[in-house]
This record gives structure tokens, sequence and C-alpha cells, in this order.
């Protein structure tokens, strides 16, 4: 059986892991839609100047961050305590 906490982290890898390959890919790709960003799908720079300009917009981030991966290694701890599948 595999530690909750383990796994956690095995999973935020894997998520960073996906978004540092697709990230850089997305910020390429040129639209003209709504959800554009200054004529690309993503502007990670942009985003990271907001959270900067607005410290609210960065603790709720942190926040959203802890909350998220609690709730991931609760849900984890009890399929393993369980035995839940």
């Amino acid at each position: 059986m595999l530690d909750p906490l383990f796994v956690v982290g095995v999973e935020g890898l894997w998520g960073t892991a996906i978004m540092a390959v697709f990230l850089p890919i997305m910020q390429e790709i040129e639209c003209t839609g709504i959800l554009c960003s200054n004529g690309h799908l993503e502007n990670a720079s942009a985003a990271f100047r907001e959270l900067v300009s607005h410290p609210v917009a960065l603790y709720c981030s942190i926040i959203f961050i802890f909350t998220f991966s609690t709730l991931n290694f609760m849900e984890v701890a009890t399929t393993k305590f369980a035995s839940a599948t």
C-alpha cells in the first residue's frame, strides 16, 4: 500500500510536469477569440504580473493550493483506510 501523502505528491509532480510541457506550447498558439490574451491562448507572464499587482489574488491562489492539497490527501487517506476503490 502506498502512503497517501506520497500519492498526492506524485499527483502534484505529474501535474507540474504536464504543465511544464504544455504551457509553453499554449503560449505560442495564436487566437483571436474572447478567451485570448494578447493574441495568444495563454500568457503566463501577464498572469504572474496580475498576481504580484493584486495581493488578494495571490493569497487566494495560495489558499486554493493548500485547500485542494488537503482535499486530495483526505480522499486518498479515506480510500486507503476504508479499503474503498
